[in-house]
Parts: C-alpha cells; structure tokens; sequence
C-alpha cells in the first residue's frame, strides 16, 4: 500500500480558504492508511509541524488546522504507516521536513552506514534516512538526486524547506505516481486526486518518472530529472489501493473494476453458471459486483441468459473499522478483517452466491472470517469472483507482502487444492491478459503498468 500525501502551495491570486483545502485535501487520502497522520506548513515566521498522531486524519487535526493563522502558503499532510511528516531536520541547507510513500529496501544498511559515522536516529526508518541522503547535496534538488543513487526500492516524496519557502516533489521510479491539480493561483500534489473535484482542483498531469519539481506561491516548475526511471505506475492501484474516484492519464479506477467484474461474469455465463445472488465484499469489492451485475444485464437484454442473479447484502460492512490490509502485524489484520464484516439477520436457504473481491494475497482473512460467515448464513454453495490475477511474486516496491511465500498462490498452487483450502465452492480469478486488456482498452498500455506481482517467476 501507498501512504496518502497531499500538497498545496498557493500564490497571491489565491482567494479561497486555505488552511480548509490543505486539510481536506490530506483528510481525502485518509483511504491509504489510518495508522498515522500528520500536517506540516510554512508561513512567514518559518516552518512548523504539527505533532503526528495514530487515527483518523480528521478528529486529529481538523480543528488545530482550521485554527491556524491565514498566512500560510505551504501545507502538505500525510496519511500512512509511519509518523510523518516529522520534527523539522535542521541543517546546511536549513530546516527541512517531509513525508514519503514507498519502500526503501535497504533501509538497514543505510542507517548502519550513517551510524558508522557517528550519527544518531530517532527512528532510523526510511523518511529518516532518506531526509538525512538529501542534507548531503549542495541544494535539495541536488540532495535528491544524490540520494537516489544510494537509495534502493521506490518512493514518491514530498520534502518541505524553510529556507527556500517552498516544497520538492519527486515520483521514483514512477511506481507511486503524485498527480498535479491546479485552480487560480494554486497548485497541489497528491497521492490520489479523488477528492480534486470537491476542492475545484482540476487534474494538469502527473509527475514524470524521475522529475524533481519545485513548488512555490501557487506555481510548480521542474528543476532536475533522476536518470533511468522505468515510468511503470502500480497496477494494483486501480484494483485496490486507490478510492473508487482515482484517475491516472485519464484512466479511472472505479471503471477498470467494472470492467475487470464483468470479465468474472462473462465466464460464468459462457460456463453456464449462474449464481442465485450476489453481493460484493465491501467495500473493495463493490465496483467488481456492479460490473458483474452489468455484464449479466447485458446479457439477458441481448437473449443470452434466461436469468440473472439477484444482488444481496448477506455481510454488512461496518463503517467504523479500519481497512485489513494495511496494517503490518499478522494479527492485527485478522482482527480488524474479522470486525468490520458484520454478518446479516437475514437467512438464505438452498441458494448459490458468488461474491466479488478485488484480490486474495494471503487467503487468511477469507479463510478465517468471510467464507465461515457466509457459510453459517445457510448458502449452498459459496463462490468467489476475484477481479486481479492471482499473486504470486511479492512486492518490493511497497511494505506489505514482499515475501512470495506469503502468498497464497505460491503456497497452493493447484486451483482445486486452493479452493478446498478455503473452503469454497468455486473459485475464479482473471488472468494477466485479462488485467492488460482491460487496462489497454481504457487507454493504459501494458508498457506503462507494473503488474509483476501477477507474472509468474522463469523458474516456475
């Protein structure tokens, strides 16, 4: 997962409320993480940050924001893993702070290099070590290009300077990408731009691959490149990380889950199964049903099918847990899984459902909580329509699942042996193919996208 970032910076011709768009802005990247959260901002007398804290982005800080002086013109806010942005580091270059999404993969043997040398951590995580890389430059832009060559793994970054009074931004190697929104007088970074059109920003492009900008009084120029970005942006974005409303180069997140559900539901047909009902397993799941549900309304309108399934609502999302995916501890994650699906009052008797869901990684949460809810309902038999391809090469590039024995697909490799483990039915997955057209279709070719976590290793 992603950690959420939001910038903006804003110039004389800026008229509307401030300090309410930078916190709404950070406040729409809240579907990231809700491990931490954190806001930093520059004004005339300097650069201040306000304290980080574990929760929810707007019972935290709503009220410490809207109660700051109108003289702010830099503000970038955090939503993720880690307590960011932090303390200002003060140092040749001034006080700095900054927050980052990624994975820095030798993370250790950085900090013990430092170490070496005398240095002390606080932390000694990546922002830490990344911020210290940037310090050694002659200039932060400098700073940045230097730390590149040292650090390995991905990041996207936003580093905020007191002595320049402005924000750097970078996006490398292109996997966590920051897309730019602008209105009169203004100009913002964000990890996700789902909330721009609430704030009347309007979507200008993405960060290229490797392109260190600099923001300052509403206005974004480019300063420097980092050579050898790849350019691929994460594909498992518009399946899951991303909120339904994502848009990157003009493909939309909620349409490529459509697409990817009605794919499930067109092998279902061509099969000769049709399910009795089904429901989504919300809320990731939602926009994988709706397109399931399409495709089979467009198939009875064109004679193909005599019925279709009923949509339902066996397991109810509760609106207050947090998501299960993002939290680092095993435990935790099958604790919050187990919570938020509260199972219906309803019965269902003598019927076959079919839910959708984005992706299975470890299969613990269907395994230990969803399917045995379902099964206790009184349902059949219990199917399951997963929209990504099966995953079966961990994630570098992010914090979670980087190891391929965690995956479920590598740990059952045959389909049948995998179902019974879950105690399924059936199940289905799209295919790599499956996953590149759809993407091709809405206008992202393959070359753009990674999506190594569904490419089976040579050796397999």
């Amino acid at each position: 997962m992603p950690s959420g970032m939001f910038a903006l910076s804003v110039g004389q011709e800026y008229k509307e409320p401030f300090r309410q768009d930078a916190f709404l802005g950070s406040f729409y990247q809240q579907h990231f993480s809700e491990d931490y959260g954190g806001f930093a901002f520059l004004r005339g007398s300097g650069l201040d940050v306000l304290e980080p804290k574990t929760g929810l982005f707007r019972p935290n800080f709503e009220s410490s924001i809207q109660g700051l002086n109108s003289d702010i013109t830099e503000a970038v806010g955090y939503c993720g893993p880690s307590s960011e942005p932090r303390y200002p580091l003060d140092s040749k270059l001034g006080r700095i702070t900054g927050c980052f999404s990624g994975n820095v993969s030798n993370c250790a043997e950085q900090v013990d290099e430092f170490k070496a040398f005398g240095h002390t951590f606080v932390e000694g995580d990546d922002i830490e070590v990344i911020l210290r890389r940037i310090i050694q430059g002659s200039d932060i832009a400098d700073g940045i290009l230097s730390m590149s060559k040292v650090i390995e793994g991905s990041y996207a970054l936003i580093v905020m300077s007191e002595k320049e009074g402005g924000m750097y931004a970078v996006s490398y190697p292109g996997h966590w990408p920051l897309i730019v929104g602008v209105k009169k007088g203004t100009v913002a970074l964000a990890t996700d731009p789902s909330g721009f059109n609430n704030l009347g920003l309007s979507i200008e492009r993405e960060l290229e691959p490797g392109e260190i900008v600099f923001i300052k009084n509403g206005e974004l120029k480019t300063c420097a490149t980092i050579p050898g970005a790849e350019g691929k942006v994460c594909g498992f974005l518009f399946w899951y990380s991303a909120f339904p409303a994502f848009v990157y180069r003009g493909v939309v997140a909620s349409e490529v889950r459509e697409a990817s559900g009605a794919l499930l539901a067109k092998r279902d047909i061509e099969a000769g199964f049709i399910p009795d009902v089904v429901t989504p397993i919300s809320y990731s799941g939602d926009f994988h049903a709706q397109g399931y549900m399409q495709e089979f309304c467009r198939s009875i309108n064109a004679g193909l099918v005599d019925r279709i399934p009923l949509p339902v609502t066996p397991l109810i999302r509760y609106p207050y847990a947090g998501r299960s995916f993002t939290p680092q501890d095993a435990e935790a994650r099958a604790r919050e899984a187990f919570i938020k699906q509260v199972p219906s009052s309803s019965r269902f008797r003598d019927i076959d459902i079919k839910f959708t869901d984005d992706s299975i990684v470890r299969g613990t949460q269907l395994k230990g909580s969803l399917i045995p809810k379902l099964r206790a309902l009184g349902f059949t038999g219990v199917h399951a329509g997963i929209s990504y391809a099966e995953l079966v090469r961990g994630c570098h590039f992010c914090k979670a699942a980087k190891e391929d024995g965690d995956l479920l697909a590598i740990q059952h490799l045959d389909l049948e042996e995998r179902k019974d483990h879950l105690g399924l039915t059936g199940l289905d997955y799209n295919t790599l193919d499956d996953l590149i057209k759809v993407l091709a279709k809405l206008g992202l070719p393959e070359e753009q996208v990674c999506l190594d976590c569904a490419r089976r290793r040579e050796t397999e």
